[in-house]
């Protein structure tokens, strides 16, 4: 038996062994929260879903005025009133002039 194909066979093994250690112990039985309703908490399940629609609405409504914007026609977007009504925060910077032509070049 070659070498390559006994460490094939080896590789295969330990994934193998892997995957089995994964779904028995690491993995475990999700199916069974699946099914499993406790009709005390349906009505904060709904709340919950009732806010996560909410959500969904306010990104699909903020997509929509996204997407509303042309992009060939500028004058729509520099003269929206978010956009005028944006500062100017940016920060100067000082020049500190360049450094050495070759930076690896020995310090004489």
């Amino acid at each position: 038996m070659s070498s390559l194909f006994k460490n094939l066979l080896i590789a295969l093994g330990i994934t193998v062994l892997l995957g089995i250690i994964y779904f028995a112990f690491i993995k475990g039985d999700d199916t069974a929260n699946e099914y499993d309703i406790d009709f005390d908490d349906t009505y904060a399940a709904s709340d919950a879903t009732n806010d996560a629609n909410l959500e969904i609405e306010k990104v699909l409504k903020n997509t929509q005025e996204i997407e509303s914007y042309r992009i060939d026609q500028h004058d729509d977007i520099l003269t929206d009133p978010r956009f005028t009504s944006l500062i100017d925060r940016s920060v100067g910077l000082p020049d500190v002039g360049t450094g050495r032509d070759n930076p690896f070049a020995p310090v004489i």
